[in-house]
């Protein structure tokens, strides 16, 4: 514990000093990512206002929404007891150590995942040794670390590090596990984004509130067909219900064979570090956000 909170405090020192110095570090990895200068006054495109959420919205709601266990009980809270068990993918164990974990675990497919950040997750295939030998030593690496420190995520700075096992879920026939994004201005949904990131080369494309295609590109990365999953009004429902409140909030769902599930409440996609194909995409997508917090 002491040494997290050492963690903790290095975080905070490090954010306050590149307050103190307008941001300096931010902008240069902005700027380096995407060929312009951060704009926060006023944040222009979409990529500008992600930054400008993370520097000056400090909605006390955003670390439990960030935190991959207590965003089940905010999914309870704003859905009704129970939805986080009905929506979402079911949650086998939860852990402070990944000697806690029963190693029966390994004999069925199951996902381990860093609750603290994002990205931090390890597929154990059943009954794989290996695996679960390289998620042991994958942990020891997530739970000593802070998450978001280098782009200024201050919703991970003082989360609790813990493990969560989730089940692997069945890929579709057609080999293709629908990844859908939904992004909620205000209460009205705008975007829907259509990923496949298990194909090489990686797929996603974004789609208006009625399924029209949206020119966004990006580099390395092909278009895909929407498909409207079933249920397709359910979801949007629970999306709507979900950001209710908030500028924006893209709301995740994972789609598989024979039903849907929601995933995670996303606030800083891709920490506003993804390159569009041109600025007027990235401004394109941000247009419907207006935003709060400062």
């Amino acid at each position: 514990m002491l040494g997290h909170r050492l963690h903790y405090s290095y975080a905070r020192a490090r954010f306050a000093w590149d307050r103190f110095r307008n941001h300096a570090k931010l902008r240069r990895k902005f700027r380096a990512k995407h060929g312009y200068d951060l704009s926060l006054d006023p944040p222009i495109t979409h990529s500008d206002k992600i930054q400008h959420r993370k520097l000056f919205d400090h909605n006390p709601i955003y670390p439990r929404l960030t935190d991959k266990i207590e965003a089940r009980a905010v999914v309870d809270e704003l859905l009704g007891a129970g939805s986080a068990d009905r929506y979402m993918v079911p949650l086998l164990a939860v852990a402070d150590r990944f000697e806690d974990l029963d190693p029966a675990l390994m004999q069925r497919g199951v996902i381990i995942k860093a609750s603290h950040g994002s990205g931090w997750n390890q597929i154990v295939r059943p009954g794989s040794q290996a695996d679960w030998d390289t998620a042991r030593k994958r942990a020891k690496y997530w739970l000593a670390r802070v998450y978001g420190l280098n782009h200024f995520e201050w919703a991970y700075r003082e989360l609790t590090p813990r493990l969560l096992v989730e089940p692997l879920l069945p890929e579709r026939s057609d080999r293709r596990t629908l990844d859908l994004k939904i992004y909620v201005y205000d209460g009205v949904i705008h975007y829907h984004m259509q990923e496949d990131n298990r194909c090489d080369p990686v797929k996603f494309s974004v789609y208006s509130e009625t399924f029209d295609y949206v020119e966004m590109t990006w580099a390395g990365i092909d278009p895909d067909d929407f498909v409207v999953p079933d249920g397709m009004a359910e979801i949007q429902d629970v999306a709507r219900a979900l950001a209710a409140g908030f500028d924006t909030l893209r709301v995740d769902f994972l789609v598989t064979e024979d039903r849907w599930y929601l995933g995670e409440l996303t606030l800083h996609d891709g920490s506003g570090m993804i390159k569009f194909g041109s600025y007027e995409e990235d401004k394109l997508m941000g247009a419907p956000w207006v935003v709060r917090g400062r």
